[in-house]
């Protein structure tokens, strides 16, 4: 799921396999805010899984933001169930097709309700294990490109302001191999859960390509930024493949 401040949240993707075939879609119309309102490496137990953070005035910690989701992302791999759990807790937080967070400082209008965490639920149980990803400098370096020209433009896109594409991004930096995609998640997020649950739930998504994204068995390394967003609050931009030789 993406969470829209203003006007609705948005999520993007690319795949790209072998000779560069390219799936990729926008979905920019899933959410609405509704209301403000006073107060997402290895399989952890679903009592370590992180805690919220406060909804605090001031900058988000996007550091603090990024390791998080690296660990979400990896607690999704190793451990499918461990995020089924995660979700049901979701589930539990809608009205209707309305969902408000206890930590979140505003509620948000989904596209497909609580019925789209129920299906993730439910694939996330026949899920097979993957191998967790580890983080590569070279690829980080690409979605930091991304993120800070999103965080400048105030671009919904995986194409930059300079015309450059995930492919020439990574290019700058290193060779990939096997696999290449990218996960954009546009958000007022707050934790690194915040973002993975919303991308495997991939709410208004039908081919609910994030989700494959995140699934995608070659993948073995992954670069992640997350920055500032003009329209959108926040940004976060998840770059994955299957080898990578850094220039």
């Amino acid at each position: 799921m993406q969470k829209r401040p203003l006007v609705g949240g948005s999520g993007l993707s690319a795949r790209r396999h072998g000779a560069v075939s390219r799936y990729g879609r926008a979905c920019l119309a899933g959410f609405l805010v509704v209301a403000a309102c006073s107060g997402s490496i290895t399989p952890a137990p679903r009592a370590a899984s992180q805690p919220p953070a406060p909804v605090v005035a001031g900058p988000r910690d996007f550091a603090r933001i990024e390791r998080e989701v690296l660990s979400s992302l990896n607690t999704a791999r190793t451990s499918p169930v461990t995020v089924a759990g995660w979700l049901d807790e979701l589930s539990r937080d809608f009205t209707g097709t309305r969902l408000k967070r206890p930590a979140w400082p505003i509620a948000v209008q989904t596209a497909e309700g609580v019925a789209a965490v129920r299906e993730a639920i439910a694939a996330l149980r026949v899920q097979p294990a993957l191998s967790p990803l580890s983080l590569n400098d070279a690829l980080t370096a690409a979605a930091r490109d991304q993120a800070a020209d999103l965080g400048r433009t105030g671009a919904t896109s995986h194409t930059g302001s300079d015309g450059s594409t995930l492919t020439t991004r990574v290019a700058r930096y290193a060779t990939w191999r096997i696999s290449l995609s990218e996960n954009i998640d546009y958000a007022p997020m707050i934790t690194g859960r915040d973002v993975i649950e919303s991308l495997v739930v991939d709410d208004g998504v039908p081919d609910r390509g994030h989700r494959r994204n995140i699934y995608e068995p070659s993948s073995r390394f992954v670069g992640i930024a997350c920055g500032p967003h003009p329209k959108y609050t926040a940004t976060c931009v998840i770059v994955q493949a299957g080898g990578v030789i850094a220039k």
